[in-house]
């Protein structure tokens, strides 16, 4: 049960790896193909495309949740900590709102790609583009943890603190 709960909590790492894994594997299968058989395989770069759209979304919030996106904070760095304190704050709930916007969006595209097809192996836009929603989706569910945490965790130094006094 406990390798169940370790693989929920972790699915978008196994997604974003495995499709990574297998866009490696398919241009990799497509370089050999195409230049020592001289047949290239037609397939190999609409599949590619489409698993690193999956990758970068669903890796995009692999990074959220673990922190790991960019930020530039020297500005923040030099303020006194309760301005830094409200600017935190108001950053996360910035971000939070326009990943929230964007699922909306991203949402909206995958709709509208409707019964567009790819080319070669007819695999539906849709199924490619939702990537993006779970992507975005993920992203607010991240967001609102880390905001709760990032709240919860002041509140317990004051409380702490008032402890001490």
């Amino acid at each position: 049960m406990k390798w169940i709960r370790k693989i929920a909590k972790n699915v978008d790492d196994i997604i974003g790896l495995v499709s990574l894994g297998l866009v490696v594997i398919v241009v990799f299968i497509n370089v050999i193909s195409r230049y020592i058989f001289d047949n290239p395989l037609t397939w190999s770069d609409e599949l590619a495309t489409a698993l690193f759209v999956w990758c970068i979304f669903i890796g995009s919030s692999v990074c959220a949740k673990y922190g790991s996106h960019i930020s530039i904070d020297i500005m923040v760095d030099i303020m006194p900590k309760k301005v830094r304190k409200i600017l935190d704050i108001f950053g996360k709930l910035l971000v939070l709102a326009f990943n929230v916007y964007l699922t909306h969006l991203s949402y909206q595209f995958a709709i509208a790609a409707g019964m567009k097809r790819t080319p070669t192996l007819k695999i539906s836009y849709t199924l490619i583009d939702i990537s993006a929603t779970i992507g975005f989706g993920l992203m607010v569910i991240y967001g609102i943890i880390d905001l709760w945490k990032f709240i919860k965790s002041d509140q317990t130094k004051n409380e702490d603190a008032l402890a001490e006094n």
